[in-house]
């Protein structure tokens, strides 16, 4: 009797396991993905990010995570590609627009960051992040005067945000009026 029982239990644990479904797999694929790179092993993680976009196609994480691999490995262009397409996606959000102008102003193309921040904000209004990263934009070319008000901009639209006060909190303290800081 308890062979049979052991028996039994072997067959449904293995039953289990090969009824695990391909869009399971493509998760636990990604977040192994994830997990490599964090390690800083990036092109194992696309590779493994690949594998789960053809077990489960059409998936807006594989793909967007895919392209946040391409960014941490400084294939900026790489990541461009990507998102690029995926901007049609159902389940694109503000941080895709996000990495996507952060992507054009690392390659030296600030006004396709700002294109892609301001199409961002325009399905995404209240997004801090895009208010934010377009300030930035300004703040690395030393143009603080229009970094300013897209940073008070972003802390109108999105208070919870907390990057937009830092930042501003940072130009005002370095002003002639620190008061404000």
């Amino acid at each position: 009797m308890r062979k049979a029982v052991i028996a039994f239990s072997l067959v449904l644990v293995c039953t289990q396991v090969s009824a695990q479904t391909n869009e399971e797999k493509a998760i636990k694929k990604t977040k192994d993905a994830i997990d490599l790179m964090d390690a800083g092993l990036i092109k194992e993680s696309i590779k493994l990010l690949e594998e789960a976009e053809a077990l489960d196609p059409g998936k807006f994480m594989y793909t967007y995570e895919k392209s946040y691999a391409h960014y941490i490995d400084k294939d900026y262009k790489g990541t461009i590609k990507i998102l690029e397409k995926l901007k049609s996606h159902p389940d694109a959000s503000e941080r895709l627009y996000q990495l996507l102008g952060n992507s054009y102003d690392l390659i030296e193309k600030p006004e396709k960051a700002f294109d892609a921040y301001d199409e961002g904000l325009k399905k995404f209004p209240n997004a801090g992040m895009l208010f934010l990263e377009k300030g930035n934009v300004y703040w690395e070319k030393k143009d603080y005067g229009k970094a300013l008000p897209l940073y008070e901009k972003g802390i109108e639209m999105d208070p919870a945000f907390p990057s937009n006060y830092y930042r501003a909190a940072l130009l005002y303290a370095n002003s002639d009026n620190p008061i404000w800081a």
